[in-house]
């Protein structure tokens, strides 16, 4: 029995097809079926797994820098020779052998996540809106077979990037570094236009391949046919049908532009604020245009919409009710995974004094460098008197990244065992590293720079890697045989409503180490012995 009708596809636009009102459809399908967004989830867990490659790379560097004492040489150079010795140092370490193999790893995932995420997604919504039943299994079991193909096309849809990443890299970085100075104004100004024109031709080349490439995903996860007939089909829909797919993509701008002004408008832009409008096109912008594109091929097959959408959406009530049902859910996953909670702590815990010892070596080998510097900052003499600090980039940004960070901890577990402890490692080294170096500094540990945030912060953090854990072992059963699909998709689709009970506390730590910690911190470093 054939998963898909094969349809013979519209080559002419015989009816009216309405994109603003498919994508109203698929508003409403978000709204009563919020499965749907499971596709981005599994893309997080892909980039977050890749992700872990480089961290480890920059914290080997960092090693190095210290115990092979080229930290004050690195310093002094740069203090005689800014420009070259700048240069000659980021060379060195963009061009390394673990610095290549890092960026390798990391695109690899990022690529494969997002190209599961395509056929996951798009088989998903087509099965969905033709029979009303949205299904992780339906999505899952379309996998095979079809992953490598849209692996390819992402692929293609990143070469402009690619390229992009590759002149800057090799051309542009170094000679940034080496060329410009605050008196070379000449240089600067051919390498911004470089950099421009280099920029330009990238988004360009990609809203080209987007317009002609709109139906290739959905055509990959639906019709059972090679790669280039794929194309080949994807370009003769867009031609043919050119109004239609010429209004699906002004609505891909018309939402990216509005997600932009608003990002504006709260002034949550920036390296913490970006997070907010990075989860907000991930989560809700793209499972809506996902939709919309299912929609719009459908019609071109002259498919019926079985979807049946709900007369009145009550978003408060959506939105509480999922929170509350989202934190039951999580209390029973910890309770679930409770013999992997006490392993991930224990991996905390020496990380952590791992982290600490590095940290305070650091700090005691290069004591008079910091002194001097500490000197120059005048922090002795700062005011004594402080108010609790105003960061709503600061907030939001953290507020978003440790749900982002959670998300990729769970459904990386699809790569069993791997991220979950490596994750925990990593973040445990790091915060006992900056400590520390706190108390190789200051002479006191500051534990109040964690402690507030981190009673919650911390446990929530570790539960979350422990669901990735309970999802890698069903991974593994499944692998092996011993468990179904079904049983993994149920595992899964209990999963995503506890994704979502994380957000509440995840803001409560968020707010707390945005606008509390810091005032604490400071007045602690204002008692502290310098």
């Amino acid at each position: 029995m054939e998963k898909f009708p094969h349809n013979k596809l519209i080559g002419d636009e015989k009816e009216e097809i309405r994109v603003f009102d498919l994508l109203k459809l698929s508003l409403k399908v978000f709204y009563s079926k919020p499965v749907i967004v499971f596709p981005y989830f599994l893309y997080v867990g892909f980039a977050s797994l890749g992700s872990l490659i480089p961290m480890l790379f920059l914290m080997n560097l960092v090693n190095n820098l210290v115990y092979n004492k080229e930290l004050s040489f690195l310093f002094k150079s740069l203090l005689k020779n800014p420009i070259n010795n700048l240069s000659l140092f980021v060379e060195r370490v963009i061009y390394s052998p673990s610095a290549i193999f890092s960026f390798t790893f990391y695109l690899f995932f990022y690529l494969l996540g997002t190209a599961l995420c395509m056929v996951v997604g798009f088989s998903m919504f087509y099965e969905g809106l033709k029979t009303n039943n949205f299904s992780v299994k339906f999505g899952l079991e379309n996998i095979k077979g079809k992953w490598w193909k849209s692996l390819a096309v992402t692929f293609v849809y990143f070469l402009p990037f690619l390229f992009f990443l590759i002149i800057l890299t090799v051309e542009s970085l170094p000679s940034i570094f080496r060329e410009i100075s605050p008196l070379n104004i000449k240089a600067l100004i051919i390498q911004v236009f470089n950099l421009s024109l280099y920029l330009s031709l990238t988004g360009v080349s990609f809203i080209f391949l987007s317009f002609f490439l709109v139906y290739v995903y959905p055509l990959i996860s639906v019709e059972d046919i090679d790669l280039f007939t794929a194309f080949k089909k994807a370009v003769s829909l867009s031609l043919k049908n050119f109004k239609v797919t010429f209004s699906y993509c002004a609505l891909v701008v018309l939402l990216d532009v509005i997600v932009i002004i608003l990002g504006f408008i709260l002034n949550f832009l920036g390296v913490f604020g970006s997070t907010f409008t990075r989860a907000f096109n991930l989560f809700l912008i793209n499972p809506l245009l996902m939709g919309t594109k299912t929609g719009v091929y459908m019609k071109l097959r002259n498919e019926e919409i079985g979807f049946e959408p709900v007369s009145e959406m009550n978003w408060l009530n959506w939105s509480v009710n999922g929170v509350k049902t989202g934190f039951v859910k999580f209390v029973s996953f910890a309770k679930k995974a409770r013999y992997w909670l006490i392993l991930l702590s224990i991996t905390l815990v020496i990380s952590y004094f791992l982290g600490f010892s590095s940290g305070l070596d650091f700090a005691n080998k290069y004591a008079n460098l910091f002194s001097e510097a500490l000197e120059k900052l005048e922090i002795k003499n700062l005011p004594g008197k402080f108010t609790l600090p105003r960061f709503p980039n600061f907030f939001v940004g953290i507020w978003f990244q440790n749900w982002q960070t959670s998300i990729g901890l769970i459904f990386s577990g699809f790569i069993p065992f791997i991220t979950q402890f490596m994750g925990i490692f990593i973040n445990g080294y790091i915060v006992g590293a900056v400590l520390g170096f706190l108390k190789g500094v200051t002479g006191k540990y500051l534990l109040i720079s964690i402690l507030p945030h981190g009673v919650i912060e911390i446990p929530v953090f570790i539960i979350t890697a422990g669901q990735g854990l309970v999802l890698s072992l069903e991974t593994l059963k499944l692998i092996k045989g011993k468990s179904s699909l079904e049983k993994a998709s149920s595992l899964i689709e209990d999963l995503l409503p506890a994704v979502v009970g994380v957000l509440v506390l995840y803001c409560i730590a968020a707010f707390i180490e945005a606008f509390i910690t810091p005032a604490l911190t400071m007045k602690a470093l204002l008692l502290s012995p310098l």
